[in-house]
């Protein structure tokens, strides 16, 4: 059970390590890092590029949300990389999207969504990340990313 909350200062939660997320499509990937969102091809080179940001900016953890198998390439990459992902479910999302925005009629998930998603799941302490499952074992994901 975490402790009680304590308010940060601006210098305190500058330096606690990011969190991103990812709302993938079939043909790009919303990416959002901090306060900063862009566009990528769903391909090859648009992965890479993401997970070379990412491992740049020392993310701790990557909310990815699960769209029809489009996910699965960026997965083995991040997965590859050393980053921790977790795996949302599009119901996981739209849930906490309309628990964010209870007023409004027109909800959508995003990757700012996604990245307050992570931020909340990371909240709770770093051994959260021991609750997040292996998607792929390391062998199949380096043989499938090409690394």
């Amino acid at each position: 059970m975490p402790g009680p909350i304590e308010a940060r200062t601006r210098e305190e939660e500058e330096t606690l390590p990011a969190n991103a997320g990812v709302h993938v499509a079939r043909l790009r990937l919303d990416v959002c890092l901090s306060d900063r969102t862009w566009f990528v091809a769903n391909d090859l080179d648009g992965w890479r590029s993401v997970s070379d940001t990412f491992k740049a900016a020392d993310v701790s953890l990557v909310a990815l949300d699960v769209i029809g198998g489009f996910e699965r390439g960026l997965l083995q990459i991040l997965q590859v990389d050393g980053l921790s992902v977790a795996r949302i479910g599009i119901r996981q999302a739209l849930d906490f999207a309309r628990s964010r925005a209870a007023l409004r009629e027109i909800v959508r998930v995003d990757s700012r969504v996604l990245r307050d998603f992570a931020d909340a799941f990371m909240s709770f302490g770093p051994d959260v990340r021991a609750y997040l499952p292996n998607v792929e074992t390391t062998r199949r994901s380096r043989a499938l990313a090409g690394r």
